[in-house]
C-alpha cells in the first residue's frame, strides 16, 4: 500500500466503522458512510435503476482497478450553503476516531520528529 500512495514520508490512520459512526452523531449534518463499491464501468450497471442513474451511490464507486484500496466513504449533506465554498467545519473527537496512527516505513522526516 506505501508504494502505491507515498513517496517519502506518509502516516495511516487506523480506526473502526464503529467509531467513525459514534464521531458523527453529534453533527448538525446529514452524513452517509459507506463502503466503496469498485465497478467495472464499460459492464456493471449498479449505478443505474430503471432510467436513472442512482446520484446517491457516485461518490461511493471507483474504478474496479482500485479496488486494493478497500476504501470507506463519509458524504455530508446540508440544506444550508456554508460560508465558505469549499469545505464545512465538522467537529469530531479525533482522540474517540483514531485507535492508531502508522508512519510509513519510507519516512525520514516524520519518524526522526516523532522518536
Amino acid at each position: 500500500m506505501w508504494n502505491s500512495f507515498v513517496k517519502e514520508d506518509g502516516i495511516a490512520t487506523k480506526t473502526t466503522a464503529k467509531k467513525i459512526r459514534e464521531c458523527f452523531n453529534d453533527n448538525d449534518y446529514n452524513i452517509y458512510f459507506a463502503k466503496v463499491n469498485y465497478i467495472d464501468y464499460s459492464s456493471d450497471t449498479s449505478l443505474i435503476s430503471g432510467d436513472r442513474i442512482n446520484m446517491y451511490m457516485i461518490p461511493f464507486t471507483k474504478k474496479k482497478k482500485l479496488a486494493n484500496e478497500n476504501e470507506a466513504r463519509l458524504l455530508v449533506h446540508t440544506d444550508s450553503y456554508p460560508d465558505n465554498d469549499d469545505h464545512i467545519d465538522i467537529n469530531i473527537d479525533v482522540n474517540t476516531l483514531i485507535d492508531k496512527v502508522i508512519i510509513s516505513p519510507k519516512s525520514i522526516h516524520i519518524k526522526s520528529k516523532v522518536e
